[in-house]
């Protein structure tokens, strides 16, 4: 079997941006949008004045060589134009052209940075059973919706269109690590193709197609057999066994021809010298004396190989200790080096789909040093005012920024002044700490309302800078980006440098996708979360990545400055792990609490919504928001907790759990036997305080399966044993809200506040 010729693909980073399938933006337009559209003219204006200037300078230059005086009117009107602007506006000009132009440089330094390389630094590879559990997540959480799925990918187009080398690449970019197909090795690419054969089955299944059918992807003609190293080995075996060979017949050689020189010497030594004589005892004197000198040698070059030896173990002992913290993430210059030589040229370039970690940097703005230079001094330096005059103070780890804020005993006095009464002051200087981490935009300044609230909470605060999605920070390079290890480690020596071990966490937007990491790798520093806007559920499908890197930002809409600025782009595009990021309710080390916005155009608040509620989690929005404050309990009575008669939060849920409940029925009225159906109901209304009851109950209201449960299978599952001890899980949907708009509203940053009160 002939193999395949190998060569590098054309690097996506070569198309140009109109190739790349896009949404187009909204119409909706702001006052501050248009100001920011107005202020970007100024580079074209510069670039405007600056041709003019080097167009008359040249003019000039060379009629006074050729002492030629023009009279055109146009050539005056010129000169006349150019020596009326004053000078500092020649210098401001000047000025913006060369920021312009070490803008560009930039977008094209941070653009030759390895696509491959970058996804392989921006994690550790997964091992098989991390892969597969993974995978099975993701089945589950999409099981009924997989062909949506998969079409939400390939930009929607016809699942008839998508071929099975489509969908093996877009797995093996998906689910390792960004490398192609032709990277993985031969335990890999079983492991992908049975992910394939997965995502078939559960095709056919939501088909309903008959017996014995099942739904295939078109297999495309030149597809490719094997892989890059078992290629490599059919190639080159038959030489190395060769080799081999003429390596063995050289040392039998050898050997041999070292024996008949020994036995030709021993001969003629017999011949020519007589045993006993002078001259046998002279060499036999030189002999015995040159093997006690080389013996003495032996002994000594022993002692320094001793000395070495130790030297080389314990040297080893270190680089071993160093290689296995390296074990995972591979050497990822050289794997990228070697992938972009281990491509196949027969085997034609996959189908598009968002593979955005190899696609261009598109979409970026310049903006004018002018612009950046005003919204660090509103950003950054009024950060700093208004975070110092309340109290905070500023600390690094590492390379990492963070204001913290801890109480003292005049704050205490100011609270319980504020609450009038002394003995109702929330404040303690040993509550849980709580750190806040920001999200993409122009940093803590847009969250001071909130902070403000967290500080009248009596907390210590802690407000770690994700610099990597601040936009307007030029000064950025890739070192700024965390990955998930250095996340866990700085916010854990952060807590830890101040005598805390345990801390309540919260996160909107991209900084959930920090409290992320803190859950996965550091569960042991966390003890409750709040995730606001999160992008870390439901992130395997495509509706953020295409919302954010695919949809063109709005001109006229302030979030232009944010969607279009170059560091934000980066970090998103090339070194965002979505398989280290993404959260599943089985992850959760805590009580949890998920804000969402009902019209946010970025995270799928109705997919996260239903999937919550699938796993168990009390799902409410901002019309019932009581009903979903009280997930957490009250404390009062004998007994520590309200009446289920005293408590109509709790009637509440119990009536909205009926309507469901007799929906479900009609729905299920073939399969649930007539007689048992007011038990059911009887059950729901008669629901005590367990969580997990609840949390099983939605479980099997929700479990998507080829086949209807049936009742006994559902009533066996209220009472088994892998529903104790669950954790509170709550989701709340603010009605027509965009992304993070509610966190200016001041009595919902007052709720927020009281639900991490009631699960921490």
């Amino acid at each position: 079997m002939n193999s395949p010729s190998y060569l590098s693909r054309e690097s996506t980073t070569k198309l140009d941006t109109y190739d790349i399938p896009y949404i187009p933006h909204s119409t909706r337009l702001t006052k501050l949008g248009i100001i920011v559209t107005l202020v970007n003219f100024t580079v074209p204006i510069a670039h405007i004045y600056l041709s003019t200037f080097l167009l008359n300078f040249l003019l000039t230059l060379l009629f006074t060589k050729y002492e030629y005086q023009p009279n055109h009117p146009l050539l005056s009107l010129l000169q006349n134009l150019v020596n009326s602007v004053p000078q500092a506006y020649h210098t401001w000009a000047v000025v913006e052209i060369v920021f312009w132009f070490l803008l560009k440089l930039k977008k094209r330094w941070l653009e030759s940075y390895d696509p491959l390389q970058m996804s392989l630094g921006a994690a550790p590879m997964m091992s098989a059973a991390e892969r597969q559990l993974l995978f099975d997540r993701i089945k589950s959480s999409t099981a009924a919706g997989m062909e949506d799925f998969i079409r939400g990918w390939f930009f929607d187009v016809e699942i008839s269109s998508i071929s099975r080398y489509d969908v093996l690449d877009w797995t093996s970019w998906s689910l390792f690590e960004g490398r192609n197909q032709e990277h993985l090795t031969q335990e890999e690419l079983t492991q992908l193709k049975s992910f394939v054969s997965d995502i078939e089955s559960l095709i056919t299944i939501n088909r309903s197609l008959p017996p014995g059918s099942k739904f295939t992807f078109p297999q495309p003609l030149s597809s490719l057999h094997g892989n890059v190293f078992s290629s490599l080995w059919r190639n080159f075996a038959h030489q190395v066994r060769t080799r081999r060979r003429l390596l063995g017949l050289t040392h039998q050689n050898a050997d041999l021809a070292s024996e008949v020189l020994h036995s030709a010497y021993s001969e003629s030594y017999a011949a020519l010298v007589t045993r006993g004589g002078a001259f046998d005892k002279v060499i036999t004197m030189v002999r015995e004396t040159t093997d006690r000198n080389m013996e003495s040698a032996a002994n000594m070059a022993e002692g320094v190989k001793r000395t070495l030896g130790g030297v080389v173990e314990r040297t080893g002992i270190q680089i071993r200790h160093r290689m296995e913290q390296w074990r995972s993430p591979v050497n990822r210059s050289r794997f990228s080096t070697l992938g972009q030589k281990l491509n196949p040229i027969k085997v034609n370039p996959p189908l598009r789909y968002a593979k955005f970690s190899s696609d261009p940097l598109f979409d970026i703005c310049d903006y004018p040093l002018f612009s950046h230079l005003l919204m660090l001094g509103l950003t950054e330096g009024l950060t700093r005012v208004l975070l110092r005059r309340r109290g905070f103070k500023r600390g690094k780890v590492g390379d990492v920024g963070y204001w913290v804020r801890i109480p003292s005993a005049l704050d205490a006095a100011e609270a319980d002044k504020a609450n009038g009464d002394e003995h109702t002051s929330s404040f303690s200087s040993h509550a849980t700490p709580l750190v806040f981490v920001h999200g993409i935009g122009i940093g803590l300044v847009a969250y001071i309302s909130f902070i403000d609230k967290m500080v009248a909470s009596g907390r210590t605060i802690f407000l770690p800078e994700v610099s990597c999605v601040n936009a307007f920070r030029v000064w950025q390079t890739p070192g700024a980006i965390k990955n998930g290890a250095m996340v866990a480690s700085t916010l854990s020596a952060m807590l830890s440098s101040h005598g805390m071990t345990k801390a309540d966490f919260m996160g909107h937007s991209y900084g959930t996708s920090w409290l992320a990491f803190m859950a996965k790798i550091a569960p042991e520093f966390v003890g409750s979360l709040i995730f606001i806007d999160p992008i870390c559920f439901c992130l395997h499908h495509s509706h953020l990545t295409r919302q954010f890197i695919y949809q063109r930002a709005n001109p006229g809409d302030v979030s232009f400055l944010i969607r279009t600025d170059l560091m934000v782009h980066f970090t998103l595009q090339r070194a965002f792990p979505w398989g280290r990021v993404a959260l599943f309710v089985e992850e959760l080390p805590c009580n949890t609490a998920v804000f969402l916005s009902e019209e946010d155009c970025l995270v799928p608040s109705e997919k996260v919504s239903d999937y919550i509620e699938k796993e168990g989690g009390h799902v409410g929005d901002s019309d019932d928001f009581r009903s979903f404050e009280s997930v957490g309990g009250e404390s009062g009575g004998a007994n520590g907790g309200k009446s289920k008669a005293a408590d109509p939060t709790r009637r509440l849920y119990e009536q909205l759990t009926v309507v469901r409940l007799k929906e479900e029925i009609r729905k299920r009225g073939n399969v649930v036997p007539k007689g048992r159906k007011s038990d059911l109901v009887d059950f729901l209304v008669s629901l005590d305080n367990s969580d997990d009851r609840r949390r099983t109950f939605a479980r099997g209201r929700h479990e998507r399966s080829a086949s209807v449960e049936s009742f006994d299978t559902f009533d066996n599952n209220i009472s088994s044993p892998v529903s104790r001890g669950a954790k509170k899980l709550a989701c709340c949907t603010f009605k027509k809200f965009d992304h993070g708009d509610f966190l200016m509203d001041d009595h919902i940053q007052d709720q927020i506040l009281k639900m991490l009160e009631r699960i921490s």
